[in-house]
């Protein structure tokens, strides 16, 4: 908590277990030459539950520091996960850019 981080996650085919991401939040994008998607944004607890028995109601926060960018390419689904560290579209297109 607190602390950002940056996750790839490469699978063949489908990803196993891929983020719930809001549908509205998602922009059409080029990743490498080939199509993607980027989300800016997460889901926040609207704060109505009770903390020791469940939580409240989660609504998307486009405000949210979390950014997601994933592609398809050889074969092979890609996913950049970008918690707490300010990055937008720009930087995750860098770092899927220099992949090898």
């Amino acid at each position: 908590p607190g602390d950002g981080f940056l996750v790839m996650h490469a699978s063949e085919g489908l990803l196993s277990a891929p983020p719930v991401l809001a549908s509205e939040a998602e922009e059409a994008v080029s990743v490498r030459g080939l199509p993607g998607v980027y989300v800016h944004g997460g889901w926040q607890d609207d704060g109505t539950g009770d903390p020791s028995i469940r939580m409240g109601s989660l609504l998307w926060d486009e405000r949210a520091d979390d950014a997601y960018l994933t592609w398809e390419e050889d074969g092979v689904t890609y996913l950049l996960e970008a918690h707490n560290l300010g990055l937008q579209f720009e930087e995750l297109l860098r770092v899927a850019e220099s992949l090898e």
